[in-house]
Parts: C-alpha cells; sequence; structure tokens
C-alpha cells in the first residue's frame, strides 16, 4: 500500500517518485485523466529538477545561486499547477483510477469502506452568558470532556431547541427547533414577538454528520432583557 504521506523528502527520493510517475503516465495519460498538454508540462518540470540536482554535483557549481535554482525546481515540481499535487488530484478524482493504479504510482490508497459514524453518545454541558434584549448568548462543552473547547470527535455542531414558559416539557418534540450552530460558542435570537423579560429555556443536543444527534443537555433559563440564570430544568 502506498504511503499515506505519498510525497517523499529527500530530493533523490523525489525524483525517484516523479520519475516513476513520468513513466507510468507516459504510457497512456488519459486511462488517469491528464491531458498530454499536462503530462508534457509535467515532464518538464522532471527534467528542470533533475537537471538542477545534477548541477549541484560538480563543486564547481554548489554556490548559492544553483542551490537556490535546485529548491525552485523542486517548489515547481511538486507545487506548479502541472505539478505532482495537481496530477495526483487529477488521477484521485478520476473514476477510472484503481487502487493498482495507485499503488503503481505510489500515491496515497483512499479507504473506500463506509466507517460507521455512529450518534453522539454524550451530552452538551450549556452554560449561559448574558442576554442583549431578545438575544441569549451561550457557550457549550461536553460532559464528558468538560475542559475541552472544541466539539467532541465525530461531531458536526450541536441542534439548539427554546422554550417559551414558565416550565418547559420534557418532550423536546414539543420545543422549537432554532437552528444547528457549529461553534460550541454562539447566540440564539429569539423572535420579535417574545415579550421582553419572558422566561425562555434553551437546550441542545450534540449532532453528527448524518443529522443524527445525541442526548440534550439540561436545559438552562433565563429572562429576556435581564440577567442570566443558571437555573436548570
Amino acid at each position: 500500500m502506498a504511503n499515506q504521506s505519498y510525497l517523499p523528502r529527500t530530493d533523490q527520493d523525489l525524483l525517484d517518485f516523479a520519475n516513476n510517475m513520468n513513466v507510468k503516465l507516459s504510457v497512456d495519460p488519459t486511462v488517469y485523466g491528464v491531458t498530454v498538454v499536462q503530462l508534457d508540462a509535467f515532464n518538464t518540470l522532471v527534467t528542470t529538477f533533475a537537471s538542477a540536482m545534477a548541477t549541484l554535483q560538480d563543486p564547481l557549481t554548489q554556490s548559492t545561486p544553483y542551490v537556490v535554482a535546485k529548491k525552485d525546481a523542486r517548489e515547481l515540481l511538486i507545487n506548479d499547477t502541472n505539478g505532482i499535487r495537481k496530477l495526483v488530484d487529477i488521477i484521485q478524482a478520476y473514476p477510472g483510477t484503481t487502487n493498482q493504479m495507485r499503488s503503481e504510482l505510489e500515491i496515497t490508497i483512499r479507504d473506500t469502506k463506509n466507517t460507521p459514524v455512529p450518534p453522539p453518545s454524550t451530552k452538551p454541558v450549556l452554560t449561559l452568558k448574558g442576554v442583549d434584549d431578545n438575544t441569549v448568548y451561550f457557550y457549550m462543552r461536553d460532559f464528558a470532556d468538560p475542559d475541552r473547547r472544541g466539539k467532541p470527535v465525530g461531531v458536526a455542531g450541536a441542534n439548539i431547541m427554546t422554550y417559551v414558559g414558565d416550565e418547559p416539557p420534557n418532550d423536546f418534540s414539543e420545543w422549537t427547533f432554532q437552528r444547528m450552530v457549529t461553534l460550541t460558542t454562539d447566540s440564539v435570537t429569539f423572535a420579535s414577538t417574545v415579550a421582553p423579560l419572558s422566561k425562555v429555556w434553551i437546550a441542545a443536543a450534540w449532532v453528527n454528520s448524518k443529522g443524527q444527534t445525541g442526548p440534550f443537555s439540561t436545559a438552562r433559563w433565563t429572562n429576556l432583557g435581564g440577567g442570566v440564570s443558571a437555573e436548570a430544568a
């Protein structure tokens, strides 16, 4: 299997890698989704880099300008519009590319298996930060790792639910879905029809990339236009 970090580090290994790629593509570049024009340009980049490396083998041409020329040629070989990275991106995206072809080119072999993504198993810890008119500011931490500022692994964001009233129902289907947030520090704005000083409740649940949600946080409440309360439902 190809190395996941397919680009070699040393100049000689990089040249060997590029030469191998050049030879394989030269048989028929279109099989890999590469045009003849792109291959010709790539061939020039490989030749320029090889020449720059060869120049540095001569003690009379090991001065700074030749070293810089070799570095520039290496950079172009890798990152030019017809360089290694660009061609590999094309090859990887081309429908006809097989893992055998990837292996022969010594590029990354992608995992084609669909790895199951489980629903989040933990809940957010929701903390209200302040209120500005009808906007309530909050931040979230994960119950299982409260010192971590970011989202848990596998979590895309959090669904924010709200309720207006003295006591919220236990069934979250009776709450109002506001939106999914992707940041752990965010805010929710209640409709302008919600009167000032109304008691409002906020709860959150982590959600993964498939839209599956985990358990809901403990609900927190405050009064719009007033101070924040740390009371929980």
